[in-house]
Parts: structure tokens; C-alpha cells; sequence
């Protein structure tokens, strides 16, 4: 679904204005990027569905340690690499580049693993695990980041730097425990409805259209109330009803006709549609090509490395680094 979208991408390239208008135009890519988020949510969502609670739980410090590795190594070579090459104009510049390594492709790992039929062993859950909490420490790290460029110019009157009174990483923090913490709450009073429904309507398409329901409403809180990312949310729900729900695999199985049969080919599409070669130079490509390496090498080492020290064997430490790229 990649290629194909790549190669779909590249007919935007053919020197007709009306063509690209018709198949690229701004109406058209703006349907697609709703279309694409409805389905990255759903393989989110079913993941969490999926996902085994008690192989979840012996994996949560394994995944903490992946996750830690996979944040440090990478920003350290992105970082390394920015440096190098002179692209940012100040030490913090370069950390941001630094930064942006460190975030995991969750939802294309996610969808590989489901392929492959690797989702739900341990080093599929423990991978999945590290991904979301990666997300979570990303959103930290540049909060932090972003606080250090925020610094008020003049003369600082309070006994406090100017980067802790001017970031807002605290406050980003306590609104991601605030959304776990309503997350599970929610979910302990979502236990009891759903197990009323299932005795009144088991087997019935009501539970599944339900369950959707509840996936969006976590995906939409999640990003536009806590700031954090929709399919954190949704992959939340997935848990919370996945560990509640007797009918859980008829609740996936739906929810991944809906998602495959239309929306999660289209997400794929559009990474592929959404590259754009027209920027590329000689320095820049040189740049590009390193920093790649970087992210690459970053994820392998790193999270290779922490899940050989959590006890994973050669071939599954690889397995963990690559799917945390």
C-alpha cells in the first residue's frame, strides 16, 4: 500500500494543471487526510482489542527500557548528524532535529506485525507497548525543548530560570496523567454498560457499533483536551474494552472490515502520496541520506540493545529495533 501510493504520488508530477487539479487539488487532499486519520485510528483501536492484558503487563519493563533507549540514541545521533552538517543555527536547533527522531511509526509497525500475524507475541507487545509510551516521552521532550526557545527576552525578575517559568512541560505532563487517569476510570464504568448490553444483545451489531463509538470519543479527547495523540487514544480504548468485552474478537473482526475494506488503505496511500521531491538539492540529500542512517542506526542500536538487556534473544532484539523505527 506504500509503493503504491508513492507511485501514485508520482503522477503529480505529469505537466497537466488540470490533472493534478482533479487528482491532487486541496479539497481532494483534505478528504483523503480525514479519510487516512479515521483509519490509522481504527488499526490503532483494533490493536488495543487485540492486544493480551497479562503479556502487556510482563512486558511493561521491558517496553519502559526500550522505549528510554529508543529515545536516547536516536536524538543523540540526529543530534550529532545536525551538527555535522551546520543545519541549525544554535546547540538547541540541533536538538530538535535530535528530537524528531525519536518518534516510532507505531500505526505502520502496527499494521506490519498484524500482517506478518506477529502482533500478539511478545515481541509484537512489547514493541507496540514501547511505541506508545514513545509517543508519550516525544511529546514530553519537545515540550521541553520548546520551553528553552520560549524564554522571555530582558531581565528575569523571579528566582526561577526563565526556561521553567516559560515552558509548559509540567503542565503536559499533568494533563497526560490527567487523560490516563480518566481513561481507566471511564473504563471501569464502560465494564459495566457493555457487559448490560452483551446480556441483553450478545452477538449483535450494536456492540461493535458502540465500541467504535467509544474508540473516537477517546481518539477526540485524547488530542484536542490532553494533547495527546489520537491514536494513543484510540489504541487506550482498544485496551479498556478489549479486557472487558466477552465478544472481543467479533468486536475486531468488525472494526478491521470497516478499517481495511476503505479507510487504512488510504492511510497508507498517503504517506506515499504526501512525498515530495521537488525540494531536493545535493546538500541536501547528502544531509537526508545521513540523517536517515541516523534514525535507522538510532532505533537498531538503541532499542536492539535495551531488549538484549530485558532478556530478548539476538534475532527478536533485532526484530524489537526494527519495529520501533
Amino acid at each position: 500500500m506504500l509503493i503504491a501510493g508513492l507511485l501514485i504520488g508520482l503522477l503529480k508530477y505529469i505537466p497537466s494543471e488540470s490533472f493534478r487539479e482533479i487528482f491532487f487539488g486541496e479539497q481532494i487532499r483534505e478528504w483523503l487526510s480525514v479519510f487516512a486519520k479515521i483509519g490509522v485510528v481504527l488499526i490503532m483501536f483494533s490493536t488495543g482489542l487485540g492486544t493480551d492484558l497479562k503479556m502487556l503487563k510482563a512486558s511493561g519493563v521491558a517496553s519502559v527500557v526500550i522505549t528510554t533507549f529508543g529515545v536516547v540514541f536516536p536524538m543523540a545521533f540526529g543530534t550529532l548528524v545536525s551538527f555535522i552538517f551546520g543545519v541549525g543555527d544554535s546547540l538547541l536547533s540541533h536538538f530538535f532535529y535530535g528530537a524528531i527522531l525519536t518518534a516510532t511509526s507505531v500505526s505502520v509497525t502496527v499494521a506490519a506485525l498484524k500482517e506478518l500475524g506477529k502482533l500478539e507475541t511478545k515481541v509484537g507487545t512489547a514493541v507496540v507497548a514501547a511505541a506508545v509510551i514513545d509517543d508519550v516521552i516525544g511529546i514530553i521532550v519537545l515540550s521541553v525543548l520548546t520551553g528553552f526557545t520560549s524564554q522571555e527576552a530582558g531581565e528575569n525578575t523571579s528566582f526561577l530560570p526563565a526556561w521553567w517559568e516559560n515552558a509548559e512541560w509540567w503542565l503536559v505532563i499533568l494533563k497526560i496523567v490527567c487523560f490516563f487517569a480518566i481513561a481507566i476510570t471511564a473504563g471501569i464504568f464502560l465494564r459495566k454498560r457493555f457487559n448490560k448490553i452483551e446480556s441483553r444483545y450478545p452477538h449483535n451489531r450494536r456492540v461493535p457499533i458502540l465500541a467504535i463509538c467509544v474508540c473516537f470519543v477517546y481518539a477526540y479527547v485524547a488530542e484536542k483536551i490532553f494533547g495527546v495523540a489520537d491514536i494513543t487514544g484510540a489504541y487506550v480504548a482498544g485496551l479498556v474494552l478489549g479486557g472487558t468485552l466477552q465478544e472481543t474478537p467479533y468486536v475486531e473482526v468488525k472494526t478491521d472490515v470497516l478499517g481495511y475494506m476503505f479507510f487504512s488503505p488510504i492511510f497508507f496511500a498517503t504517506i506515499g502520496m504526501n512525498l515530495d521531491f521537488s525540494g531536493f538539492s545535493g546538500s541536501f540529500v547528502a544531509f537526508g541520506l545521513c540523517y536517515v542512517i541516523a534514525a535507522i542506526a538510532g532505533k537498531l542500536i538503541g532499542c536492539g540493545a535495551a531488549a538484549k538487556l530485558c532478556g530478548f534473544s539476538n534475532k527478536d532484539s533485532f526484530r524489537v529495533g526494527c519495529g520501533m523505527m
